[in-house]
């Protein structure tokens, strides 16, 4: 008795011939079956016993004597280079079982598997073979079931760390499931084709006729079948109606049918396609309803109810995410993070591959990471994966660099966050109303916020620029480290200079006007404009006492202490002089002000005109902010104009005055 079932791929132990080791030809020979039983996983509903027979004629080593590959722990994903570590140059068997000879490639990462081997470190090897026909050899008192290849083929040797324990070898149903799988015919014996189980019959009812008929339970087809076997009909009478009735009345009952059944379409939302070829066919209204019901369910998003918390250490995001750690961390010499090290020693291509196997692109396409990187790049920039990677990776160090960075504006002014791109208002610091004393049983007045009438906008810039493949088929990272800091500082360069030409250098360096029409350093702004004259310890106490003689909305004294003077670089070393701490013999000489106030300098000022300004924490007559507080941004596409990938850099950025009491300034001479 026989059956066709289908078996994956099996693993046996494998050892090698010892003093067969060929330095100059880095050759050795391994016996891939020595003729041993051994136990196997319950694919029958128990354990059983497999041997493979070693007659010449029931061995295929065609794919050994093509040259097969030796493989790294029997790796069937991840690069060529990863994976094969050589091949199999010529394969017999003899009366000890079957042998090989393999022979190992030169590429300097199997060095070190090679080194092993020679010294004696690794020499456990694994048979990956597939069996085509087996025959059940189990004799009566046997306590398992016995089963001998009499038609196998080795596919594959693999170096292993420790040899295959045969009681490991059962798969759970997901694996079983997933494993490729080959057709396998087994010939059963007398004693398990008499415990076999027959095949059983089954009434059932044709949905389309009610013909009552036996079939196998394996047939059994609910579109097609029913159990529900009621009565027999009876025989029809013989009717009386004439011709031409019996079929108008057919001809009516076929056009309601059709009717029903493109109704039928229209509630399942199936195309008219489908309605046409259950009316050709002839089904019963009950059949297109079974159909109609199939297919949806079939066209149904699978959703997976069970709750996890975990990490999808398979997905395509996870997998990206941990690329651009590693990329990130071998770019600048740092460690790599203990999730990304399965890919610290990944190219930009190998990277672009692993993401194309993760989408399935690979299959069917000849690409290779190692020998034709280019291909492998410019396809995956056709998908939103690899180009998302690249962002990431650029913006990573975009980040850094923004982030850290210091240039004066930010110094003396406020940051802000801004929601949109629309005017924002902002409340004035210091402003909150006095507290009025409170009697017993007395009320507590309402006061008011001194909300400014200035706006603030953020607008959005942008540019876009050009990176060639060579830099990533040459997987030049620091290109691309250096391409991330060089925008980093000419953004922050341009915020500088945009805060400069929108807030301080207006109007001859007076800034702009306010809601009440009147610029920000302005005599009628509370004496905030000092008197003539070179920089000095004089106007440095001139602008001391008209800072803190600022009030509030209700009168109240600000106390605003000074602490920043921002001049040209032209009057800079002026500034640092008159604030340096000096230890003179007299009081009289005594810098007042060394250790108060910071001298900065900023080339978007010129001449001789300074300011004192207050420290922003405690108020700035000046805010500047990013949209969501997010700095510039990557986005990254395949090049059009260009033979490369494109480029955009994003950034929105709003800045301007919104107060005049946290700053004071003097022409300077």
């Amino acid at each position: 008795m026989q059956r066709e079932m289908q078996l994956p791929k099996l693993r046996s132990d494998a050892s090698v011939a010892p003093n067969t080791f060929n330095e100059e030809r880095r050759t050795v020979e391994v016996r891939f079956y020595s003729g041993a039983a051994v136990q196997r996983v319950p694919f029958f509903g128990e354990p059983y016993e497999l041997s493979f027979d070693l007659d010449s004629r029931a061995v295929r080593l065609d794919r050994f004597n093509s040259g097969a590959p030796l493989l790294d722990n029997h790796a069937s994903y991840g690069s060529v280079s990863e994976a094969v570590l050589g091949v199999v140059e010529k394969a017999w068997m003899d009366k000890d079982g079957g042998h090989a000879r393999i022979r190992f490639s030169r590429r300097s990462d199997v060095e070190p598997v090679l080194a092993d081997i020679r010294d004696g470190i690794l020499k456990n090897f694994s048979m990956g073979a597939v069996i085509h026909q087996l025959k059940d050899i189990t004799e009566k008192g046997d306590k398992q079931r016995r089963l001998l290849a009499i038609d196998w083929e080795p596919h594959e040797l693999s170096i292993v760390p420790v040899p295959a324990d045969p009681g490991a070898q059962a798969l759970s149903h997901q694996q079983l499931a997933q494993a490729e799988k080959f057709p396998c015919k087994v010939t059963l014996s007398a004693e398990a084709s008499a415990n076999a189980p027959k095949e059983r019959k089954m009434k059932v009812r044709l949905v389309g006729t009610d013909e009552i008929v036996d079939i196998l339970e394996a047939e059994f087809d609910e579109a097609l079948h029913t159990t529900d076997l009621g009565t027999q009909k009876p025989p029809k009478v013989a009717d009386t109606k004439s011709e031409e009735r019996e079929l108008a009345d057919a001809i009516e009952a076929d056009t309601k049918r059709a009717a029903r059944i493109r109704e039928l379409a229209i509630h399942f939302e199936l195309d008219d396609l489908w309605a046409q070829r259950q009316i050709k066919l002839g089904s019963s209204i009950k059949a297109a309803i079974a159909d109609g019901r199939k297919r949806v369910a079939e066209s149904a998003p699978s959703i997976d109810g069970r709750l996890s918390v975990e990490q999808d250490y398979d997905s395509s995001g996870w997998k990206s995410k941990q690329m651009v750690e590693a990329l990130h961390a071998r770019a600048h010499g740092g460690a790599c993070p203990e999730p990304a090290r399965a890919f610290a020693r990944m190219s930009v291509a190998e990277c672009a591959y692993a993401l194309l196997h993760q989408l399935g692109m690979t299959r069917g396409r000849a690409l290779d990471a190692l020998r034709n990187p280019y291909d492998v790049i410019k396809l995956a920039m056709s998908t939103s994966d690899f180009p998302g990677l690249l962002a990431n990776l650029l913006n990573k160090d975009l980040q850094a660099a923004y982030g850290q960075a210091m240039p004066s504006f930010r110094r003396i002014s406020r940051l802000k966050q801004f929601k949109d791109y629309r005017p924002h208002k902002f409340v004035r610091t210091g402003d909150f109303p006095i507290p009025l004393q409170v009697g017993e049983n007395g009320e507590i007045t309402q006061g008011a916020m001194g909300e400014s009438s200035e706006t603030v906008t953020a607008l959005k810039y942008g540019r876009i620029l050009a990176i060639g493949y060579e830099t990533l088929v040459n997987d030049d990272l620091n290109a691309l480290v250096d391409f991330g800091g060089m925008v980093a500082r000419r953004i922050l360069d341009f915020e500088n200079a945009t805060f400069y030409s929108r807030v301080i250098t207006t109007a001859a360096g007076l800034g702009p006007n306010l809601a009440d029409g009147v610029a920000v350093y302005n005599a009628a702004h509370g004496a905030n404009v000092g008197s003539g004259g070179a920089i000095s310890n004089t106007l440095f106490g001139e602008a001391f006492g008209r800072l803190a003689a600022m009030t509030s909305i209700d009168g109240l004294k600000l106390n605003i202490p000074p602490s920043i003077v921002l001049t040209s670089p032209a009057s800079h070393v002026s500034a640092r002089t008159l604030l340096a701490a000096i230890y003179p013999a007299q009081a009289s000489n005594v810098n007042p002000f060394a250790g108060i106030m910071e001298a900065i300098y900023d080339a978007n000022l010129t001449g001789t005109r300074f300011y004192v300004l207050a420290d922003p924490a405690n108020g700035s007559n000046y805010v500047h902010g990013t949209i969501g507080g997010a700095g510039p941004r990557y986005e990254v596409r395949n090049g059009f104009e260009v033979e490369g990938v494109q480029v955009k850099v994003v950034h929105d950025f709003g800045c301007g005055a919104i107060d005049y009491r946290f700053g004071y300034t003097a022409a300077g001479a």
